[in-house]
């Protein structure tokens, strides 16, 4: 039988965190998040000695917009089934804090702590995403949180990704990794865009033309590219090339540590588009943008020489033009979240340039 909770004896009150304390989710997969046992057993061993267990949540303060008594009626069977679950002993489960000893919160800092801690903002681009360090982790607070979360622990097995350590609300808590200043060597990223070749996925190409006619769309411009897209050569080409993808993967996006290659700032959607050949347009746009383009050429010519003649009849030349078309498709894409007016009319005029370049070039 649950105990009741005796204000009287807040002395021998520990109060503790459910969310990211007791149990882990990055995907906000409540029902099923993963028990912390170290913490689980610590505080049924308190309860055991005679201290009162509280458990608390600030859960609905997003989704309820503050209103405790709407989260409990939303959150509590749930919490309180997990718990069940997962022998947890207690005293009262709250969505408020109550006077204890101890406030066992993975979020908390001591006085010390918060006086050093380090929080600086860090640039980003156009993405509207923000982005801070503080201490030794990062923070990003972004609407496509959810899906960059599950696609660093898809990722993990593959290639060196961030820790994810936890998710409130839009804002994913990820290890923070110190970029060294070396170049990255391409081989290491060729590498990884290999195995996520490897990984097949269902055919969603036409995810993507759906997508590329929304940004015409709003550009007002480019539509030419959609026809370009729906060539029956390059439609059956990019149809069966699917896999799984970093969605985009560019300069910015790979860093050199001390430890190695990691990647960060996945695009990712698994119930949209996605095609290892995504990340090579994406990488040849970014290559392009910085004016690398020694690295361009190296980059795209060890990418015809390895697709090329692999799926049927498709020639170098055929592989070259879809890679190149793909990489405009990159340049349309980026151009609504531009800010800068001037910038913007400046990227659209190159994207047009290109789009001439890569039709001559197909001719």
């Amino acid at each position: 039988m649950q105990l009741q909770y005796d204000r009287k004896k807040y002395h021998k009150t520990i109060s503790v965190d459910f969310d990211d304390t007791i149990c882990v989710t990055t995907t906000r997969d409540w029902e099923n998040a993963e028990p912390v046992w170290d913490v689980i057993n610590k505080v049924n061993s308190l309860y055991d000695l005679g201290w009162q267990v509280l458990i608390i949540t600030a859960r609905g303060q997003l989704s309820c917009e503050g209103n405790t008594e709407k989260a409990d009626k939303k959150y509590r069977t749930i919490i309180e089934g997990w718990l069940k679950k997962h022998a947890v002993k207690y005293h009262e489960l709250k969505f408020e804090k109550y006077l204890a000893s101890y406030y066992i919160d993975d979020k908390s800092l001591n006085i010390k702590e918060f006086v050093d801690l380090e929080i600086r903002e860090i640039k980003t681009g156009w993405s509207g995403a923000k982005v801070e360090k503080r201490g030794d982790r990062i923070f990003k607070t972004h609407h496509d949180s959810v899906d960059a979360a599950k696609w660093y622990n898809m990722a993990a097995p593959l290639v060196n990704v961030p820790i994810v350590h936890s998710m409130i609300g839009e804002t994913l808590s990820l290890e923070y990794l110190e970029d060294n200043g070396a170049f990255f060597k391409m081989d290491d990223v060729n590498a990884a865009i290999k195995k996520f070749r490897l990984y097949k996925r269902g055919a969603h190409w036409r995810r993507y033309l759906v997508r590329m006619r929304s940004h015409c769309r709003e550009n007002n411009d480019f539509f030419e590219v959609l026809d370009l897209l729906k060539d029956d050569n390059v439609y059956a080409y990019c149809y069966y090339q699917n896999s799984f993808m970093h969605g985009d993967l560019s300069l910015e996006n790979v860093i050199q540590t001390d430890k190695g290659l990691y990647f960060i700032d996945p695009i990712y959607n698994e119930h949209q588009w996605s095609s290892y050949l995504l990340d090579i347009s994406k990488m040849l746009h970014s290559y392009r943008k910085y004016n690398r383009m020694f690295e361009y050429e190296v980059f795209l010519n060890g990418w015809v020489e390895e697709l090329g003649g692999k799926f049927g009849n498709y020639t170098n030349k055929d592989i070259e033009y879809i890679l190149r078309l793909l990489e405009v498709t990159q340049w349309i894409r980026v151009i609504k979240y531009i800010p800068d007016p001037i910038v913007k009319k400046d990227i659209t005029e190159k994207t047009k340039l290109l789009l001439n370049a890569v039709i001559k070039f197909k001719k």
